[in-house]
């Protein structure tokens, strides 16, 4: 059973706003659908019919094709609104203020069904309290929207105690205001909490899921370095004891060749290894790393120059891209020592902008960078899938005396 490491979560409300919005932006996109506007289109048909009614409109106090005008100004509102979400998007900066103001169209449609009314006292309230729920149940814009639903009962209060002279009216109204703004606030303390407990949720499940990697990734080296690494030290060490007893035998030349595939087969353990310790290393560990392999030359090897430099030491860089650095290093450095025959060898690795930037020159013999990719010479056609994959870019320039490999990598923004 896999144990998640302890420590609170560290959440940020700009981060509980941003999961917010996104939600928000789906919902917005499953709604917008022609069906809702079919829905208000039968709305609207549906006010001046149950109006004509008498005891309707006894209890709501209000002319049917008044009504049917008021409710229209929502509904064109509305449409304006899902047009704007189909056209530039629910994530949109626009759809947003096209939201704000369609709350507000809803809104004054509401109060001025009640104010078209004979009485302050109308059944429309109903349907404000019902918008007051709605808008706390989308916790951004607090201020906006708790304006809207605190600004319009007083508003409304102000029509009927100046221009009717309708004191009772007027007190509902404020009365109203208060429990709308009540029903508000209670619904987006709920709704905000509710939308924190979801991101911890998801960041308690990202930590659980990034542990458990970690630990199936030690557990894979620790089996790395205790059985195949051992199996494969024994196999050169075996490999050159026979060669010892054997001497300058038939056999001499095959047993080299198994030492030196032992040997390579080490080596390329201890890399993944290395890599499968942590899912992530600190820029520092990788470039120190790195150039601790680069320097593992043959005693015979050329001059090699060495040089790193990058913005933030600490600067995180996933597994998988370390492991593609390392391989890439290790192949060009390879390349120049066995086929370029060079004397010198400039190495250099370095992070800045966000991209990592690896470089190696030789003074070599050249070669055709193109033909040796397409035949797969010195794995240069590995090197380029291994660059690719990350989204990066290989060049290679060589001519008699000077070949020059330079790999770019991007760095996601979610390694940092």
């Amino acid at each position: 059973m896999t144990s998640v490491a302890a420590g609170p979560i560290e959440i940020s409300r700009a981060a509980v706003e941003r999961a917010v919005r996104l939600r928000h932006a789906e919902a917005e996109r499953a709604h917008r659908r022609p069906g809702v506007l079919v829905f208000w289109v039968a709305f609207i048909v549906a006010v001046p019919l149950v109006l004509q009614l008498a005891w309707a409109r006894a209890a709501l106090g209000i002319d049917p094709w008044v009504a049917t005008a008021i409710v229209g100004v929502a509904f064109v509102a509305i449409v304006a609104t899902t047009a704007t979400c189909w056209i530039a998007g629910a994530e949109s900066s626009v759809f947003a203020i096209a939201t704000s103001l369609e709350s507000a169209a809803v809104q004054l449609s509401i109060l001025g069904l009640v104010v078209a009314g004979e009485h302050g006292r109308s059944a429309f309230w109903l349907l404000y309290l019902v918008h007051a729920l709605n808008l706390g149940a989308v916790p951004f814009a607090p201020r906006f929207h708790g304006g809207l639903v605190a600004l319009g009962p007083v508003i409304v209060a102000a029509i009927f105690f100046f221009v009717r002279d309708d004191v009772g009216s007027a007190g509902f109204a404020l009365g109203v205001g208060l429990l709308g703004v009540a029903t508000y606030m209670t619904q987006y303390r709920a709704a905000w909490r509710l939308a924190w407990l979801q991101v911890e949720r998801e960041a308690l499940l990202a930590r659980a899921a990034e542990t458990q990697l970690s630990d199936q990734q030690s557990r894979i080296a620790r089996d790395l370095h205790d059985g195949l690494g051992a199996s494969l030290v024994a196999m050169a060490w075996q490999a050159h004891a026979l060669r010892a007893r054997q001497g300058a035998g038939a056999l001499d030349a095959e047993l080299a060749l198994i030492a030196e595939r032992a040997a390579r087969g080490v080596d390329e353990m201890r890399s993944a290894v290395w890599v499968l310790r942590e899912p992530t290393r600190q820029w520092g560990d990788l470039a120190a790393y790195v150039v601790s392999r680069v320097r593992e030359l043959p005693s015979d090897a050329p001059q090699l120059a060495v040089t790193t430099d990058c913005d933030d030491p600490t600067r995180a860089v996933s597994g998988a891209l370390a492991m593609s650095v390392l391989r890439v290093a290790q192949e060009a450095a390879r390349n120049a020592l066995q086929h370029a025959r060079a004397k010198r060898i400039e190495f250099s690795l370095t992070l800045h902008a966000d991209v990592i930037a690896l470089r190696v020159c030789d003074d070599g013999r050249g070669f055709a960078p193109d033909e040796a990719q397409r035949v797969g010479r010195g794995g240069l056609l590995n090197v380029r899938v291994r660059v690719e994959e990350h989204g990066g870019v290989l060049t290679i320039a060589s001519e008699p005396g000077r070949t020059e490999l330079v790999a770019t990598f991007p760095v996601a923004p979610e390694t940092r």
